[in-house]
């Protein structure tokens, strides 16, 4: 084995301990998120669903809702309309190692990934409004790069008209990021605190991504990622936390149309 992949292995053991189980999700269906609005009572963000709703009933909204506006969506300048797949799916966090599948010239840590899986939806004080999906991805995404990453993956995203225009998209991308910088806490504390961890920094990359279909929705992703490069900075000052066992990279995003 060369000197470069001993290095990278060392650096890459506490990243593998601390991905060997599950990190915790920060938010639960029926969670209030965030609250919108000159009062704080205009619009919410919850997890999956508002408090005393259920998903199904927020899924029967959605879907309606979004098959209303479908013709409005396809004229909509920048605007495309969606097929509610990430209505479909349910949110939760996963965790996988797979050394012992490790092929001789993989780097140890590479088949070792997490995921964390979100559906956010928007609410007024009456009504569902929209929503959003995305996955928190770490490990050895890339295969064009050597190391591991943070990755945010941007699903669908959709706001039924009446409510565009007015800031909700951000505050949605607000969310999104404040998310991820909890996850990317969890997962420096599980390094710092593991056996394996020697004081050198893993690099790690962050990457927003997504597969775009409208400008709309490529402004949302450059927004989320101008949010979780200014929320890491908020959490550094106003938090006072420090990231030493990771050497976190320039946030990247990355629109695949």
């Amino acid at each position: 084995m060369s000197r470069a992949l001993n290095r990278e292995s060392a650096v890459s053991m506490p990243l593998i301990s601390a991905l060997t189980t599950e990190l915790p999700l920060h938010a639960q269906p029926g969670q209030i998120i965030s609250l919108i609005g000159r009062d704080e009572k205009d619009y919410r963000i919850c997890c999956d669903y508002p408090p005393g709703s259920s998903h199904k009933a927020v899924v029967d909204v959605l879907k309606r809702k979004m098959q209303l506006a479908k013709q409005a969506d396809l004229r909509g300048r920048g605007t495309t309309s969606l097929a509610g797949d990430g209505l479909r799916w349910t949110p939760g966090a996963a965790s996988l190692l797979d050394a012992d599948d490790l092929d001789d010239d993989q780097v140890p840590g590479e088949e070792v990934c997490a995921n964390l899986s979100y559906r956010l939806v928007l609410c007024s004080a009456r009504a569902v409004v929209g929503y959003c999906t995305f996955d928190i991805n770490i490990g050895h995404i890339s295969t064009s790069r050597v190391g591991p990453s943070f990755e945010i993956e941007m699903g669908d995203a959709w706001i039924q008209p009446r409510a565009r225009k007015i800031g909700l998209g951000g505050s949605l991308a607000y969310a999104v990021a404040f998310l991820a910088v909890q996850s990317l806490w969890d997962l420096e504390t599980r390094m710092a605190q593991s056996n394996a961890y020697t004081g050198r920094a893993t690099p790690i990359f962050l990457d927003v991504v997504a597969d775009v279909y409208s400008t709309s929705g490529e402004g949302l992703l450059f927004c989320v990622g101008d949010h979780l490069a200014s929320a890491l900075k908020d959490f550094r000052h106003e938090y006072k936390k420090e990231f030493r066992a990771l050497r976190l990279g320039r946030v990247e995003v990355d629109a695949r149309w």
